[in-house]
């Protein structure tokens, strides 16, 4: 059987069509790339080793301060510095900034983390991509671009349904809200997150619980942070729950739990600079009230605690705690020359933070002409897309309008012609009453004449006014008539046609008996006896064929519809 030309080249298509879906679907199934096990959201490189050292990295808890996470980091950034691998070389670079995240602006870091941002590739890599936002957040002095940053990447985790980081971005705005003095926000975020560690990480719930306690209203405070006191899970983490003390002290300036705090970091030898804060704090708690001896002790101890990793802003601290003792003491040129120290400190500090901002503003401009130049890709991608729907919901509002304005116009039209009609009506009912007025003007005179106690001179009046009246009975007629042609106006004219023999007196009368007149005033309207309207009733009948019994009204008024 030899298959018709036609239908063997829609076959041979069709089965192209086939084919070619087919191999496209192999294809994308072909590139799905694998994750790292245990991370779903992390794509697999092609180096296991790395993968194995990126997810033991991941999982380390950030809280955790020992040596291993710092260990990782720097086997992970050896083996990026043997490799061409882009996306390896970028991991490495941006998970070992994640060590200086509670540290002052680094710009190695900085740099490492620029340089992976130009290593990713946004469209292959939106993970990756979107992590190296949040983590530049870690370095900006600019608030609106940190919030900006993290706003981004928060909402690409929550689309993906990556759950953690979400969470994790939630507490960071919340505290980036707190330090731009805006506690409503950051205790609104910090509400949120308690909700959703309570789903997903019940652990990382009671260490939130902390900063929630701290953005709290004044109200809460207190309570919430004495509830922690006794939370078993905080117990378990030394370095959590000093920190509990601490604040807790800071609101209620009760010297025990500054001693608890310190026995605490017992157990964390460290965590020197910790210990240094504690002591000076118990200091200038024994300063405040009245025990200058005892403060001195307290700062002699907190100096054993100093090393060359203690942060300026404690040791400024330190040393106007100190001033302040040395003042109580009476030594006043050893507190003159504690805060003349303190200034010191105070005034690098402030020149640090200046060539911080200025660093960190030069980054956050190479940043977005980073960011601009990965996001190019994807635009122009989307631009036809866009264009293509812009055109279509302009073309459809178009028509929309279009019909919106037709419709405006025939319904503006017809409530026009409504009105007209209505108007129309009413002429002709004004009309029909005044015939029957002149009826009943008529009948009085005849009632007149025949009262024979009327005097003669009143009966002449009125019959003078009912003349007058009549004396517009031709402009009358005229009047009715078109009123009656505005009404039907194809009445005439289909009755003509219909009936071409019919007169004009004959139409007339047609038109009279149509709008319901009754002979009496058609005889009115006609000037002529109510025994001629009959006749002309009947002779009208007759020529339109119209059946004895049947409505000659009836017959009429299907012409008016």
């Amino acid at each position: 059987m030899k298959w018709p030309k036609s239908l063997s080249l829609g076959l041979m298509k069709r089965l192209i069509h086939i084919f070619a879906l087919i191999a496209l679907l192999s294809i994308a199934g072909c590139t799905k790339r694998p994750t790292i096990p245990g991370m779903p959201f992390w794509t697999a490189t092609c180096d296991a080793r790395f993968d194995s050292l990126t997810s033991a990295y991941v999982h380390n808890d950030r809280h955790d301060h020992t040596k291993g996470k710092a260990d990782l980091r720097d086997t992970m950034l050896a083996i990026a510095e043997r490799t061409d691998n882009k996306l390896i070389k970028a991991r490495a670079y941006y998970l070992a900034c994640n060590t200086k995240y509670d540290e002052e602006i680094d710009s190695v870091s900085s740099r490492r983390l620029l340089t992976a941002l130009t290593l990713i590739d946004s469209a292959n890599d939106p993970h990756d991509y979107n992590i190296i936002l949040w983590y530049s957040s870690h370095f900006s002095t600019n608030y609106t671009s940190g919030h900006r940053q993290l706003t981004q990447a928060m909402n690409y985790f929550k689309q993906i349904g990556d759950t953690g980081n979400y969470t994790a971005i939630l507490t960071e705005l919340a505290s980036l809200c707190f330090h731009t003095f805006n506690s409503d926000k950051a205790y609104s975020l910090s509400l949120k997150a308690d909700s959703l560690f309570a789903l997903t990480n019940p652990r990382r719930q009671h260490f939130n619980k902390l900063n929630l306690a701290l953005y709290s209203p004044d109200s809460l405070k207190a309570e919430r942070l004495r509830l922690l006191l006794t939370d078993t899970v905080m117990l378990t983490s030394p370095y959590e729950y000093h920190n509990v003390l601490k604040d807790y002290y800071l609101v209620t300036d009760s010297i025990e739990y500054l001693k608890k705090a310190i026995a605490t970091l017992d157990s964390l030898p460290e965590l020197k600079s910790d210990k240094f804060c504690l002591y000076y704090l118990i200091a200038d708690h024994s300063t405040r009230h009245g025990n200058p001896v005892r403060a001195m002790e307290y700062l002699r101890k907190a100096w054993t605690y100093r090393d060359e990793e203690t942060k300026p802003r404690y040791l400024a601290t330190f040393f106007q705690t100190l001033g302040h003792t040395y003042y109580r003491l009476g030594e006043k040129d050893s507190a003159f020359m504690a805060l003349s120290q303190h200034v010191e400190l105070q005034r690098d500090i402030i020149l640090q933070n200046h060539a911080n901002g200025v660093a960190a503003a030069e980054f956050n401009r190479e940043l977005e002409e980073a960011r601009f130049a990965a996001k190019v890709r994807i635009e122009h991608s989307r631009m036809a897309a866009t264009m293509a729907v812009a055109v279509t919901l302009l073309i459809i509002a178009l028509v929309t309008l279009i019909i919106h304005h037709r419709r405006t116009q025939r319904a503006m039209e017809r409530l026009r012609l409504e009105a007209d009609l209505r108007q129309t009506r009413y002429r002709m009912a004004a009309h029909v009453a005044t015939l029957a007025e002149k009826e009943q003007l008529i009948s009085d005179i005849r009632g007149l004449a025949r009262d024979e106690s009327a005097s003669a001179r009143g009966l002449a009046d009125r019959i003078e006014h009912t003349l007058r009246v009549h004396d517009s009975g031709q402009s009358e007629r005229e009047s009715f008539m078109q009123i009656h042609d505005e009404l039907s106006p194809d009445f005439s004219k289909r009755l003509k046609s219909d009936f071409p023999t019919l007169t004009e007196a004959q139409l007339r009368t047609a038109v009279y008996v149509a709008a319901g007149l009754s002979n009496q005033q058609i005889s009115r309207m006609m000037s002529i006896s109510v025994d001629s309207v009959h006749k002309s009733r009947y002779r009208l009948r007759k020529q339109l064929g119209v059946a004895h019994g049947a409505s000659l009204e009836d017959f009429l008024r299907r012409y008016s519809e």
